[in-house]
């Protein structure tokens, strides 16, 4: 792929100039000795000619690097540069030959000559580096990665030769610019082979993925987020071992083989929200600070990138620990797979609650207290856009009437006015305070309702 990035890349205009000096050099040394031979208008071309042969002979063997000659990229870089100079020199020199015959004119001037030499050696560069990168595929795939991408060659052709063509494109204008490149096309192409491939391939490739996330969120936190984000940079590949990167293109490997295999499907919006609302609910039950990074991120505020790696690490194990058949439905869902696609507006919703799973899951881990000498709380869980608060009362009991009757009376007025539960209650959330009279077990319900009347609607 020739283009002007091609042309302004610092390896390639390095080589560039330094096979101008020398076949510049060695022509003009070459035209001085054989004007003893030769006629005057003949001796630079012919220098030329020797130059590019010299200088063909000295690259191939130069760039084989301990392998075959290479031919090709020398005769680029040397022999052809300097057969183009030959042919200008050789047209310049006949043209002044006769111009001098007719009226005089002083010696011919080669400026084209060496003109044509320099882009030619430019051109000639970037030629080289074409040839070189689209013979040598392990130059391209020495990455173990690469060699999982591979497998795309007999499944999808099209792909693979797409793929190579960007990879070689990259490495001659910057490697920096390959991570972004592999990126993109994996993107582009993740749901046509994870919606082709096997339950086994998809499900043992996205846990892999969630291996490699938890290595980058200890070694390089910032690289683990970029790679969540779709964006990662050569860091990711500089922060990974190379048995990780073998084992990743194995599971690339695998992936793009069971092509065709069985698959239970892909999940609808519907089935594939239920599942990533279910399992980030149980993400706040579990890691509530977890959530809470994950909520700051949602949110555009600047969090930590380790805890928000962290994060994401414990909701993919737990969407993992799914049913395959179901886990492979999801991961295949375009709210896993495709960035553009929105949750809808429920689902966001109970994702919200969250902070209130996390709030108890935090609160819970100074239980059991006293609350009184009579009454111990034991519980604290959310659920169901309901608070449940769970006490057990000792010593001398009271009916369930007079429970409710004292509840009511100073209980709900206190609940109804402290400014950290009234907003929740306005909201929508209920408040269930469930108590454990000896055998008997009472439930009474706190809402917005409940405080405007000031009065329960009854008990369970």
């Amino acid at each position: 792929m020739l283009n002007v990035e091609n042309l302004t890349n610092p390896v390639v205009l390095g080589q560039a100039l330094g096979a101008f000096v020398v076949l510049a050099a060695l022509a003009a040394g070459m035209a001085t000795a054989v004007k003893r031979f030769l006629p005057e208008k003949f001796a630079l071309a012919a220098g030329f000619l020797l130059a590019g042969f010299i200088g063909t002979c000295i690259g191939a063997f130069g760039f084989a690097d301990g392998r075959e000659p290479a031919w090709s990229e020398a005769g680029l870089i040397y022999g052809v540069p300097a057969l183009i100079a030959a042919f200008i020199a050789l047209m310049t020199g006949l043209f002044a030959a006769r111009r001098k015959g007719d009226t005089g004119t002083k010696q011919p001037h080669y400026f084209f000559a060496y003109a044509g030499l320099a882009a030619a050696v430019i051109f000639g560069s970037v030629a080289s580096q074409l040839v070189e990168f689209y013979s040598d595929d392990e130059r391209i795939f020495s990455d173990p990665l690469m060699k999982g991408f591979a497998a795309i060659e007999s499944r999808y052709p099209e792909r693979w030769s797409e793929l190579k063509e960007e990879l070689r494109a990259a490495e001659l204008t910057g490697p920096d610019r390959m991570p972004g490149i592999i990126t993109s096309f994996y993107s582009r192409y993740q749901p046509e082979f994870f919606r082709l491939a096997s339950d086994e391939a998809v499900t043992g490739l996205q846990k892999f993925i969630t291996r490699k996330m938890d290595y980058l969120s200890a070694t390089d936190p910032d690289s683990c987020v970029a790679l969540m984000n779709g964006t990662p940079s050569g860091r990711v590949a500089d922060a990974l071992p190379y048995d990780l990167k073998l084992e990743e293109a194995e599971h690339v490997a695998l992936l793009i083989n069971s092509s065709g295999s069985a698959s239970s499907g892909t999940a609808g919006a519907a089935e594939a929200e239920a599942v990533f609302v279910a399992g980030l609910l149980q993400f706040a039950d579990q890691s509530p600070e977890g959530y809470l990074a994950y909520g700051s991120q949602t949110e555009g505020s600047p969090a930590d990138p380790a805890a928000i790696c962290s994060a994401w690490v414990i909701i993919n194990r737990i969407l993992e620990a799914r049913p395959q058949d179901e886990y492979a439905r999801f991961i295949r869902s375009d709210i896993w797979i495709n960035p553009d696609a929105d949750l809808s507006a429920d689902a966001a919703e109970q994702i919200s609650l969250g902070y209130y799973y996390a709030d108890a899951a935090i609160a819970r881990r100074d239980l059991p207290t006293s609350v009184d000498p009579a009454t111990t709380l034991t519980n604290i869980v959310f659920e169901d856009r309901t608070y449940r608060y769970v006490y057990e009362l000792s010593g001398t009991l009271p009916t369930r009437d007079q429970l409710v009757s004292f509840f009511e009376r100073n209980s709900v007025p206190e609940i109804c006015a402290d400014e950290s539960f009234r907003p929740i209650l306005d909201s929508g959330i209920s408040m269930k305070y469930d108590y454990t009279v000896g055998a008997e077990r009472i439930v009474l319900t706190v809402d917005a309702e409940v405080c405007a009347s000031g009065t329960l609607r009854g008990s369970q």
